[in-house]
């Protein structure tokens, strides 16, 4: 246990200088913002890109949990989908019906999470390969359960929680989040599981020499990462008011991009949750900032692009 406590120490340090690039980037695009923009640094613009940041913040717990082991989850899209379509077709809109299809939802999101991990530990399929297949079968389950037609509406209850405002006129989905995030924290750095994922990444071999159980860690993982992507499904069919096909086809690679922006390496063994949400902010905020200044799409893909890898070699150097 040694080991895995020097590996934690070390990860936590770079982490932390990481994680402080993040936010001063994040707090040079708002301040550029507001430079250009009259009332972008606004109270209620700032509510509104948080708001918004919380969507791809919660698939990114999912990821950032899977690039500190070293592997990778490119089945968020479709567990989102299917986690929405799950909801609004057994809810049909009524609040009576939210719990069995809660129900239903977590319970197909783990056994999903449970098949990439034993894809990805036992038969030895690369992380790349595995959730990629497995995008593609819930995609084709989804296609089935509907039959090519999303049906019902999502339920008040959900759709209060994306949208409406709660206590300090804060709108709910800021404080869903916030409380989402300190749980995630507290699960990395104040525990033995937190401690086991980091040292799983790092040194897988010697880990599991130092009694670490590798194997049952990253599959836990990659079902902590289908039940986030589903999570994440639910909020934003309350927040749309329905499910419909490609709803999650944005949030795939964004949720990787928030997780690198936020400092997590993509070989495994160093992140932090907390940069993540970083990540998603700056990520939000550019997005904000190129639809006000009415950039094209083309534009705003390659901007993405050169954000991601600007972040990706300042933490390089940093690391090394």
């Amino acid at each position: 246990m040694n080991l895995v406590n020097r590996v934690m120490e070390w990860s936590q340090r770079g982490s932390n200088r990481e994680v402080s690039i993040a936010y001063v980037a994040a707090a040079v695009l708002f301040l550029a913002g507001s430079a250009f923009i009259r009332g972008f640094f606004g109270w209620g613009h700032v509510l509104a890109i948080v708001s918004t940041a919380g969507f791809v913040g919660i698939v990114g717990i999912g990821q950032t949990f899977t690039l500190i082991t070293g592997g990778i989850d490119l089945s968020v899209a479709y567990m989102l989908n299917f986690g929405a379509l799950l909801v609004t077709g057994i809810s049909l809109g009524s609040s009576h019906h939210l719990a069995p299809a809660l129900m239903v939802v977590a319970v197909v999101a783990a056994v999903a999470g449970l098949v990439n991990g034993v894809g990805i530990t036992i038969l030895k399929i690369p992380p790349l390969i595995m959730t990629l297949s497995m995008n593609s079968i819930l995609e084709g389950v989804a296609l089935l359960y509907s039959n090519g037609t999303p049906t019902g509406a999502a339920p008040p209850l959900l759709t209060a929680l994306a949208t409406g405002t709660g206590p300090l006129s804060l709108p709910w989905m800021v404080w869903f989040w916030a409380v989402v995030s300190a749980f995630v924290l507290i699960l990395f750095r104040k525990t033995v599981f937190g401690r086991w994922t980091y040292a799983s990444g790092s040194a897988p071999r010697a880990s599991w020499l130092s009694g670490v159980p590798v194997e049952r860690v990253v599959i836990l993982v990659y079902i902590i990462s289908a039940l986030a992507a589903a999570l994440a499904g639910l909020l934003l069919a309350g927040y749309s008011g329905q499910a419909y096909f490609g709803m999650g086809d944005t949030y795939q690679l964004e949720s990787v991009a928030v997780a690198v922006i936020g400092g997590t390496s993509i070989l495994g063994g160093r992140g932090s949750y907390l940069g993540t949400v970083a990540g998603a902010l700056i990520l939000t905020t550019l997005t904000s900032l190129l639809q006000v200044l009415n950039v094209g799409a083309s534009m705003e893909s390659m901007l993405y692009g050169v954000v991601i890898i600007v972040m990706m070699m300042l933490n390089r150097e940093r690391q090394a």
